[in-house]
């Protein structure tokens, strides 16, 4: 593997309690080193993150820092272990209520399509294959037509769901950008999750579609929820 590729092969799952009295687990997703230890203050409110929340590593180094509001971020985050920050808001549309950078904006409606001028994320909804089989063909059409490097793909468990997450990097002489991909069934549709992203910062561009998808609820369901414990099985890395 190359360095991008041991980088993206290292999905974490740090398990972090809060000041909640009910201290429930909290799952922070990152490519990172995999010795770090991690500390967060936040409050549970109702099954949900609510106010202010603060990760750290154990060495003091803040990681990440904002507000909630009935798990979905609001306003301003640092992410200080990427040396960047995000205004987050809240999109509520029929049967989607979703997290999204501030500058994001809606261009077509198919389930749901937006875009920035360095970022594309794309909801679609499919009812004719399982999140696998989805998954399956997705992995075939990149591979014959992307011409990609540093493809890996995971399960990725919570309770009796399993979900599909892949990446990789399309680089050529014109084109120059991560993608990362997530399969998920909800109420029996087959949803897929993609963002397209500018290859400037890896961890930072991961970090980003696993903070969209988990404010994103689908008819009242979570995407991904770090409050479940979560299972990480590499399946493939290329």
């Amino acid at each position: 593997m190359g360095t991008i590729n041991k980088l993206i092969s290292i999905l974490l799952l740090f398990t972090l309690g809060n000041c909640n009295s009910s201290s429930p687990d909290y799952s922070f997703y990152i490519l990172h080193d995999p010795e770090i230890k991690v500390d967060v203050v936040g409050s549970i409110k109702n099954g949900k993150e609510y106010g202010f929340w603060s990760i750290s590593r154990r060495d003091g180094n803040l990681m990440a820092q904002g507000f909630y509001d009935h798990g979905l971020k609001i306003g301003k985050w640092n992410y200080p272990i990427f040396s960047d920050s995000l205004y987050w808001k809240i999109l509520d549309i029929g049967e989607l209520k979703i997290n999204l950078p501030y500058d994001m904006v809606i261009f077509e409606d198919n389930f749901f399509h937006t875009y920035t001028d360095n970022y594309n994320f794309m909801i679609e909804k499919d009812t004719s294959m399982t999140p696998y089989d989805y998954h399956l063909f997705n992995k075939n059409q990149v591979l014959n037509y992307n011409n990609p490097t540093n493809f890996v793909e995971y399960q990725l468990i919570q309770q009796t769901d399993t979900s599909y997450f892949s990446s990789f990097e399309v680089k050529n002489d014109s084109l120059n950008y991560f993608v990362f991909c997530l399969m998920k069934s909800i109420k029996e549709t087959t949803y897929v999750f993609g963002l397209k992203a500018p290859n400037d910062n890896l961890a930072l561009e991961q970090k980003i579609f696993f903070d969209i998808l988990e404010g994103c609820y689908i008819r009242k369901e979570r995407v991904i929820s770090p409050l479940l414990n979560t299972q990480v099985k590499q399946i493939h890395s290329i």
